[in-house]
């Protein structure tokens, strides 16, 4: 037993503490800290320096981190252990067995969880779902070989028992990850939000200055002519992407995230319509006043005799 104890935890150690004081044993004592016996404070203290510094290690049972996780489930399965005044020796097997189910569980929920996490972060706008259906089988696999290399206190149907519930575990957590996928894949194109507002809103302003000044002024017709060569290259780059995603992922798919870029394009339209909102039109000469201010003070700084010294 002492052996296994051993095995059990990486480090075990004690630490002696003096008798705190006769005066608080009194059933009279009112709890003044200066009572207490100074011997007893200052080894206190050294025992939580030691504690707070160099004790606190991630603890292993059985090669495997013990986690805030499986902490409460692994203390109540020894607590029911040794609930009686004498634990019987097929209690304290069936609590040892659970608990490394338990830890098993867990290790096996983590790999596959940052195996997942790792793979959708470097696809972020989603992932075929055929590709993904062979990326879940890929990663189960390989959480099954590291499975086969943890140790499971039990026979062999404990250990077919854990995997068949590690097993549903993973189905749930494919069918989260399969849902956060469907809505990647949706949103595909709903990163160009910006973009195609502000092509659309340049579209807009020039079809409405062919209405209004392109036909009298000249800086007019120029500012219209810039509008439509960049909302133009704004549309062959939206046009670009489009198709890519047309020939991976097919019509319905380009369709879906057609509308969910259209959703944000409106969302936007409303977001810096409330902005505008909060600034105040008495505002803006203020602000016009300030800005020229600094470019011409800006402007003479450079112009000055001292800086053009500096500068040759």
């Amino acid at each position: 037993t002492a052996q296994a104890m051993q095995e059990m935890f990486g480090r075990i150690s004690c630490f002696c503490l003096p008798h705190p004081g006769l005066k608080i044993q009194k059933a009279a004592w009112t709890g003044a800290v200066s009572d207490i016996d100074r011997d007893f404070v200052r080894f206190l203290d050294e025992y939580i320096h030691e504690v707070f510094t160099e004790g606190l290690a991630v603890k292993r049972i059985l090669g495997s981190d013990l986690s805030t996780v499986t902490f409460p489930m692994v203390l109540r399965n020894f607590v029911k252990a040794f609930q009686d005044a004498a634990p019987a020796a097929m209690s304290f097997t069936q609590a040892m067995t659970s608990a490394t189910v338990l830890l098993a569980k867990e290790q096996a929920m983590k790999s596959y969880t940052k195996k997942m996490n790792d793979a959708t972060s470097k696809n972020p706008r989603g992932i075929e779902p055929q590709a993904f259906a062979e990326l879940h089988r890929t990663m189960s696999t390989d959480v099954e070989e590291e499975y086969k290399g943890v140790t499971i206190l039990g026979d062999d149907a404990a250990r077919d028992a854990a995997w068949t519930s590690i097993q549903e575990h993973l189905a749930t957590l494919y069918k989260q990850y399969t849902e956060e996928n469907a809505r990647r894949l949706e949103k595909a194109l709903v990163v160009f939000g910006n973009i195609a507002l502000i092509g659309l809103v340049l579209f807009v302003l020039d079809r409405a200055s062919d209405w209004t000044c392109d036909w009298w002024s000249q800086t007019c017709r120029d500012f219209s002519k810039l509008m439509f060569l960049v909302y133009v290259v704004i549309i062959a780059y939206l046009g670009v992407h489009v198709y890519w995603l047309y020939s991976e992922r097919g019509t319905v798919a380009t369709t879906a995230a057609a509308m969910e870029m259209w959703k944000e394009m409106m969302r936007l339209c409303t977001v810096y319509a409330e902005l505008a909102r909060q600034v105040q039109l008495r505002d803006l000469p203020d602000i016009g006043r300030k800005a020229i201010a600094a470019i011409q003070e800006t402007y003479a700084s450079r112009m000055s005799p001292n800086s053009s010294g500096q500068s040759k």
